[in-house]
C-alpha cells in the first residue's frame, strides 16, 4: 500500500536524477548485454533522458526487488514521512 503511494506521488519527489541516472545506465547496460549475448539480437541504441529516471523510479517500487527498491529510496532527495499510514512529502 505504501509503495502504491509512492508512485502515485513519484513525480512530486525530488530524485538525485545522477543517481538514479546511473543505476538506469548499468540496466541498460546488462539489458544489451543479454539481448545480444543470450538472445542472439542485434544491439539497439537507448537514450536516457529525465522522463525515462522516474518511469524507472516506477518500474523498479513496482517491479524491483526488496534490494533495488532500498536503493532507489536512497535517491529520494525530499523528506518522506508516513503520516496515519498515508505517505507525505515535507
Amino acid at each position: 500500500m505504501l509503495l502504491a503511494q509512492l508512485v502515485e506521488i513519484i513525480d512530486k519527489i525530488d530524485l538525485d536524477k545522477s543517481g538514479l541516472k546511473k543505476k538506469l545506465e548499468v540496466e541498460i547496460e546488462r539489458h544489451k548485454i543479454f539481448h545480444s549475448n543470450i538472445m542472439g539480437k542485434q544491439e539497439e541504441d537507448y537514450k536516457v533522458n529525465d522522463v525515462d529516471i522516474r518511469n524507472y523510479a516506477r518500474y523498479i517500487l513496482q517491479k524491483g526487488s526488496v534490494f533495488e527498491k532500498r536503493d532507489m529510496l536512497g535517491c529520494f532527495k525530499s523528506e518522506i514521512k508516513i503520516i496515519n499510514k498515508v505517505v507525505v512529502i515535507q
